[in-house]
């Protein structure tokens, strides 16, 4: 395995989401990449769980989707500074495999 590091700045997020979020039969796999770009543009500031609320909002999850959900915001904060967890407010998209 290969490990590495990188130096963020104080403020810098990172989204991390799976596919289900994104595709959509019948469209393109761009467009549902463009809808979480333009979630996290117009949300951008808000607190990492707010973020993570506005994207799902946004792009429109929802419990009839074809495939699971996993979304991961993270923001960095200034080095020694700790904050406790954030959870999305609606997590409502669950579902059991098959």
């Amino acid at each position: 395995m290969r490990v590495g590091r990188h130096a963020s700045d104080p403020g810098a997020t990172i989204v991390l989401y799976t596919d289900g979020l994104v595709e959509e039969r019948g469209h393109s796999i761009d467009a549902g990449i463009g809808r979480v770009a333009a979630a996290i543009a117009a949300h951008g500031a808000d607190d990492a769980g707010e973020l993570a609320d506005a994207v799902l909002r946004d792009v429109g999850a929802r419990g009839d989707l074809d495939d699971d959900v996993a979304l991961l915001v993270v923001r960095f904060t200034e080095l020694g500074e700790t904050r406790s967890g954030a959870v999305a407010g609606d997590v409502s998209v669950v579902r059991a495999g098959p």
